[in-house]
This record gives structure tokens, C-alpha cells and sequence, in this order.
């Protein structure tokens, strides 16, 4: 069984590649390492190293492993239910890399510093805009959604808002033609997508990809099964950093009013003894 510790090692392209591995493990067998670094669109090096931070010499090690294990629950390749799980579990161990939280905090700083937060997204996109609206407001941080497409964009301060767009892709029409109009009016944007490389990340002032394996509807041509439960975690990580950090300009501020309250009361103090001697 291949140990948290060695799935601690992988860094979010490998974690993304692990996860190709684990969906279809009865395809990935039957490849060569060149053919699956070509149906994930990443090298052989990068196949190599994840294989070796999992704990083995190399790609047929791993193949003969999936080959021992291909009768077990979590290897199986119509396990969707538990695939997403898997997706979720590797996600909240990147959410403990140094890298990942800073760029986090970067988005959380952003929206600190604005009055109030818009959240935008459409179908899925928009259920979990609504849900980051009320744990926001819930969280005592302003924010309303916008999941209609004809619902009129409200600019006039810039300043005042910062907008997180939510996008499984990245490439939503809707997504990108609001945010095109809210860029040009100087705001500033935040894209929680699936990949870092999309339109919409382009866009973005801070980009924050969750990199999990996507899944789509096999009923809907356009339906989407990819897991959201990143994007959750990633909604509320964003409000407590928020809060946390206008706690902080609070207190900062708190600490500067009382020295400045009594730098000024020993300077009336000072004047009030200068008068009396003058009497």
C-alpha cells in the first residue's frame, strides 16, 4: 500500500498525474511510460519522479504494483465514489504545502482590503458562488453572487470589491465576458479553476488551480462530475484567512489609537503645567 508519507513527497503535477493513475489504473497498465506522459500531457521525468517519490525504482514497478492490486477497492477503476474522495484526500495534503498556503493568503489579503466580495459562477459554478456568499456574510465579511447572465454589473467603485470567479474549466463564456468587463473598470479578480492554465486564470489577479482529475457526465454531453469538494474547502480556508487578517488591521490599528490617545494626553498635560507656572 503506498503511504501518506510518500504521497506527502508529491508536488500538485504529480499529485494530478497520481490521481490519472488511480482513475484508470486497467488503461494506465497497458501503457508505456511515453504513452501515458502523452495522454497526461507532462514528460517521462516528471512520471519518473512521482513514481519514485511513491517508493518505487521506477514506471514498470509501479505497473506491477497496480497489476497486485488491481482486485482491491481502491484501486478500481469504477469507483468513481471513492475516486473523488481519493481527489479530495490528496488535495487537503497540498492544502499543507508552504507554497499553496501563500498563494491562499496572497487571495485572502486581496479581499481584506476591499469593502465587499463578489462571487460569480453559473450551473455548478453558481451553487457554490451562493454557498461562498453566505459563509462569507456568515463569517462577518460582506458579499453577494452574481449567477445570472443578464443580471447588470454594478462598478461604479472599483476600489470598494474584489471578485472571486468560480470555473470547473476556466473557459466559460458567461465567467470570462463578466470578467473582462469587471477588469476593465480596475477590479480586482481572483479564478478558483480546476487547471492553472485556462482563460480565466489568465485574466486573474491571483489564480488558485485545485488540480484534481476531471470527470464528466456520462449521461449529459455537458455535464460535469468533477469533484467540488476542493472548491468548498478552499471558500472557507479564504473567509477565516480574510477575517483573520482584518482581525490583525484591527488590532493594529486599536494599538496605534491608544498610543496615539496618550502621546496626546501627556502633551495636554505638559502645556496645562506650563500655563500654571506662568499664572
Amino acid at each position: 500500500m503506498i503511504e501518506d508519507s510518500h504521497l506527502n513527497k508529491l508536488n500538485d503535477l504529480e499529485s494530478m498525474v497520481f490521481e490519472h493513475v488511480l482513475k484508470e489504473p486497467e488503461c494506465v497498465m497497458k501503457m508505456t511510460i511515453r504513452e501515458f506522459a502523452s495522454s497526461v500531457h507532462v514528460s517521462t521525468t516528471t512520471i519518473v519522479r512521482m513514481t519514485r517519490k511513491l517508493g518505487f525504482s521506477g514506471w514498470n514497478e509501479m505497473k506491477g504494483y497496480l497489476r497486485a492490486q488491481r482486485d482491491k477497492i481502491s484501486l478500481k477503476a469504477d469507483a468513481a465514489e471513492y475516486d473523488n474522495l481519493l481527489a479530495f484526500e490528496l488535495f487537503t495534503k497540498r492544502l499543507r504545502n508552504p507554497e499553496y498556503l501563500k498563494l491562499i493568503d496572497e487571495a485572502a489579503k486581496l479581499l481584506e482590503e476591499t469593502e465587499y466580495t463578489v462571487f460569480i459562477g453559473v450551473g455548478t459554478s453558481g451553487a457554490l458562488a451562493d454557498y461562498g456568499t453566505k459563509y462569507f456574510n456568515n463569517a462577518g465579511l460582506p458579499a453577494f453572487e452574481v449567477t445570472d447572465p443578464y443580471q447588470p454589473l454594478m462598478t461604479n467603485n472599483a476600489q470598494s470589491m474584489t471578485v472571486v470567479a468560480l470555473s470547473i474549466s476556466g473557459k466559460t463564456n458567461f465567467i470570462i465576458g463578466s470578467i473582462a468587463s469587471y477588469k476593465r473598470d480596475g477590479v480586482k479578480v481572483i479564478s478558483i479553476t480546476n487547471e492553472r492554465n485556462n482563460t480565466l486564470s489568465n485574466m486573474a489577479d491571483v489564480a488558485i488551480p485545485y488540480n484534481v482529475a476531471a470527470e464528466s457526465s456520462k449521461v449529459h454531453a455537458l455535464g460535469q462530475l468533477t469533484t467540488q469538494l476542493p472548491v468548498v474547502a478552499l471558500l472557507e480556508r479564504l473567509a477565516h484567512r480574510t477575517h483573520s487578517f482584518r482581525q490583525e488591521k484591527i488590532k493594529i490599528i486599536v494599538k496605534r489609537a491608544r498610543h496615539l490617545k496618550a502621546v496626546f494626553f501627556k502633551e495636554g498635560r505638559f502645556f496645562k503645567e506650563i500655563n500654571w507656572l506662568m499664572v
